[in-house]
Protein backbone atom coordinates (compact mmCIF):
# COMPACT_ATOMS: atom_id res chain seq x y z
CA UNK A 1 0.00 0.00 0.00
CA UNK A 2 2.60 2.06 0.87
CA UNK A 3 4.54 1.76 -2.64
CA UNK A 4 1.17 2.35 -4.11
CA UNK A 5 0.18 5.35 -2.43
CA UNK A 6 4.71 6.75 -3.16
CA UNK A 7 3.77 5.92 -6.81
CA UNK A 8 0.47 7.66 -7.13
CA UNK A 9 2.77 10.92 -4.78
CA UNK A 10 5.01 11.29 -7.71
CA UNK A 11 2.66 10.96 -10.89
CA UNK A 12 0.74 13.41 -9.78
CA UNK A 13 3.81 15.44 -8.80
CA UNK A 14 5.01 15.21 -12.85
CA UNK A 15 2.02 17.23 -13.58
CA UNK A 16 2.21 20.05 -11.07
CA UNK A 17 4.28 23.24 -13.22
CA UNK A 18 7.38 24.10 -11.67
CA UNK A 19 7.47 26.75 -9.15
CA UNK A 20 8.27 30.08 -10.00
CA UNK A 21 11.95 31.41 -8.77
CA UNK A 22 11.29 34.23 -5.84
CA UNK A 23 11.61 37.51 -6.18
CA UNK A 24 14.48 38.82 -4.37
CA UNK A 25 13.47 42.02 -3.30
CA UNK A 26 10.11 44.02 -4.34
CA UNK A 27 10.37 48.12 -4.54
CA UNK A 28 9.12 51.10 -5.74
CA UNK A 29 10.03 52.13 -9.21
CA UNK A 30 11.95 54.96 -9.41
CA UNK A 31 13.23 57.16 -12.52
CA UNK A 32 16.31 59.26 -11.89
CA UNK A 33 14.52 62.64 -10.88
CA UNK A 34 12.96 60.71 -8.27
CA UNK A 35 15.91 59.06 -6.81
CA UNK A 36 17.59 62.32 -6.75
CA UNK A 37 15.03 64.42 -4.83
CA UNK A 38 15.43 61.11 -2.24
CA UNK A 39 19.27 60.49 -2.15
CA UNK A 40 21.09 62.56 0.96
CA UNK A 41 24.57 61.54 -0.98
CA UNK A 42 25.25 61.34 -4.58
CA UNK A 43 28.74 60.87 -5.50
CA UNK A 44 30.87 58.78 -7.50
CA UNK A 45 34.27 56.88 -7.45
CA UNK A 46 36.33 53.92 -7.01
CA UNK A 47 35.72 51.19 -4.22
CA UNK A 48 39.28 50.31 -2.84
CA UNK A 49 38.38 48.36 0.10
CA UNK A 50 35.38 45.78 1.21
CA UNK A 51 35.17 44.93 5.04
CA UNK A 52 32.73 42.48 6.73
CA UNK A 53 31.71 43.34 9.81
CA UNK A 54 29.62 41.32 12.26
CA UNK A 55 27.38 43.89 14.17
CA UNK A 56 25.97 43.83 17.95
CA UNK A 57 22.76 42.26 17.14
CA UNK A 58 24.66 39.31 15.26
CA UNK A 59 23.88 40.45 11.55
CA UNK A 60 26.52 41.04 9.14
CA UNK A 61 26.95 44.59 7.22
CA UNK A 62 30.12 45.74 4.93
CA UNK A 63 32.03 48.89 5.08
CA UNK A 64 33.20 50.06 1.63
CA UNK A 65 36.00 52.58 1.28
CA UNK A 66 36.09 54.48 -1.68
CA UNK A 67 38.42 57.39 -3.01
CA UNK A 68 35.66 59.72 -4.29
CA UNK A 69 35.84 61.52 -7.52
CA UNK A 70 32.58 63.66 -7.81
CA UNK A 71 30.33 64.47 -5.04
CA UNK A 72 27.15 65.98 -6.69
CA UNK A 73 25.23 65.92 -3.51
CA UNK A 74 25.75 66.30 -0.09
CA UNK A 75 29.29 67.57 1.40
CA UNK A 76 32.53 66.01 -0.77
CA UNK A 77 35.33 64.20 1.07
CA UNK A 78 37.92 62.67 -1.30
CA UNK A 79 37.80 59.55 1.08
CA UNK A 80 34.59 58.28 2.26
CA UNK A 81 33.50 55.12 4.18
CA UNK A 82 29.70 53.45 3.63
CA UNK A 83 28.31 51.03 5.97
CA UNK A 84 25.82 48.81 4.16
CA UNK A 85 23.43 45.31 5.78
CA UNK A 86 24.79 42.42 4.30
CA UNK A 87 28.21 40.41 3.67
CA UNK A 88 29.49 37.06 4.40
CA UNK A 89 32.37 36.91 7.52
CA UNK A 90 35.54 35.00 7.22
CA UNK A 91 34.07 32.19 8.86
CA UNK A 92 31.19 31.97 5.82
CA UNK A 93 28.53 33.12 8.11
CA UNK A 94 26.64 36.21 6.67
CA UNK A 95 23.54 38.24 6.06
CA UNK A 96 22.04 38.27 2.47
CA UNK A 97 19.45 41.55 2.05
CA UNK A 98 17.18 40.92 -1.28
CA UNK A 99 17.54 43.61 -3.84
CA UNK A 100 20.83 45.19 -2.24
CA UNK A 101 23.63 46.03 -4.60
CA UNK A 102 27.23 44.64 -4.04
CA UNK A 103 30.37 46.72 -4.74
CA UNK A 104 33.22 45.24 -5.47
CA UNK A 105 37.06 46.29 -5.04
CA UNK A 106 38.00 48.27 -7.83
CA UNK A 107 34.80 48.91 -9.29
CA UNK A 108 34.00 52.24 -10.23
CA UNK A 109 30.67 53.45 -9.12
CA UNK A 110 27.52 56.15 -9.25
CA UNK A 111 25.81 55.74 -6.05
CA UNK A 112 22.69 57.67 -4.67
CA UNK A 113 22.21 57.12 -1.47
CA UNK A 114 20.20 57.61 1.71
CA UNK A 115 20.87 59.23 4.34
CA UNK A 116 22.58 57.20 7.84
CA UNK A 117 20.46 55.28 9.42
CA UNK A 118 20.95 52.64 12.08
CA UNK A 119 23.78 51.60 12.45
CA UNK A 120 25.25 54.28 10.44
CA UNK A 121 24.19 52.34 7.17
CA UNK A 122 23.63 53.88 3.55
CA UNK A 123 21.07 51.76 1.09
CA UNK A 124 21.02 52.90 -2.47
CA UNK A 125 17.86 54.73 -3.10
CA UNK A 126 15.57 52.69 -4.27
CA UNK A 127 17.64 49.20 -3.64
CA UNK A 128 19.61 47.74 -6.57
CA UNK A 129 18.07 51.29 -8.52
CA UNK A 130 20.85 53.08 -6.72
CA UNK A 131 23.50 51.80 -8.08
CA UNK A 132 25.10 52.46 -11.49
CA UNK A 133 28.91 50.47 -12.40
CA UNK A 134 30.62 52.77 -14.73
CA UNK A 135 32.61 51.46 -17.13
CA UNK A 136 33.45 51.76 -21.02
CA UNK A 137 32.32 50.30 -24.41
CA UNK A 138 34.67 48.54 -26.72
CA UNK A 139 34.83 51.90 -28.74
CA UNK A 140 35.78 53.84 -25.92
CA UNK A 141 32.27 55.02 -24.81
CA UNK A 142 31.84 55.48 -21.44
CA UNK A 143 29.13 53.84 -19.78
CA UNK A 144 26.81 53.44 -16.83
CA UNK A 145 25.27 49.67 -15.81
CA UNK A 146 22.25 49.37 -13.65
CA UNK A 147 22.02 45.95 -12.81
CA UNK A 148 18.87 45.54 -10.74
CA UNK A 149 18.19 41.79 -11.70
CA UNK A 150 16.05 39.97 -8.90
CA UNK A 151 13.89 43.03 -8.12
CA UNK A 152 10.10 43.78 -8.93
CA UNK A 153 9.42 46.87 -9.35
CA UNK A 154 6.22 48.23 -8.56
CA UNK A 155 5.33 51.47 -10.15
CA UNK A 156 1.76 53.22 -11.10
CA UNK A 157 1.28 50.87 -14.07
CA UNK A 158 1.50 47.57 -12.49
CA UNK A 159 4.42 45.57 -11.29
CA UNK A 160 7.84 45.21 -13.84
CA UNK A 161 10.82 42.55 -12.74
CA UNK A 162 13.64 43.26 -13.46
CA UNK A 163 15.50 40.41 -16.20
CA UNK A 164 18.46 42.15 -17.44
CA UNK A 165 21.00 44.78 -16.81
CA UNK A 166 20.16 48.29 -18.17
CA UNK A 167 23.24 49.37 -19.42
CA UNK A 168 23.32 53.49 -20.25
CA UNK A 169 25.03 56.68 -21.88
CA UNK A 170 26.94 58.07 -18.94
CA UNK A 171 26.55 61.10 -20.19
CA UNK A 172 23.07 60.92 -20.45
CA UNK A 173 23.15 60.09 -16.85
CA UNK A 174 25.23 62.21 -15.33
CA UNK A 175 22.97 64.94 -17.32
CA UNK A 176 20.07 64.11 -16.25
CA UNK A 177 20.92 63.44 -12.75
CA UNK A 178 22.66 66.88 -12.31
CA UNK A 179 19.17 68.86 -13.98
CA UNK A 180 17.30 66.89 -11.28
CA UNK A 181 20.07 67.87 -8.74
CA UNK A 182 20.03 71.54 -9.94
CA UNK A 183 15.91 71.26 -9.47
CA UNK A 184 16.50 70.61 -6.38
CA UNK A 185 18.95 72.86 -4.99
CA UNK A 186 16.93 75.93 -6.80
CA UNK A 187 13.73 74.61 -4.77
CA UNK A 188 15.40 74.58 -1.56
CA UNK A 189 14.80 70.98 -1.13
Amino acid sequence: MKILLAALAAVALVGLPAPRAPRAATVLQLDLPEQADLADLVLEGTVQHARPLEQPDGTVATEYELSVSSTLWGEHRANRVLRVPGGVLPSGRGTLVPGLPTLAVGEEVLLLLSAEGTHEWRLPVGLGQGKFRLTRAADGRRLAVRDARGISQVGSVGTTEVEAAEVFEYAEVRARLEAALNARRAEGR
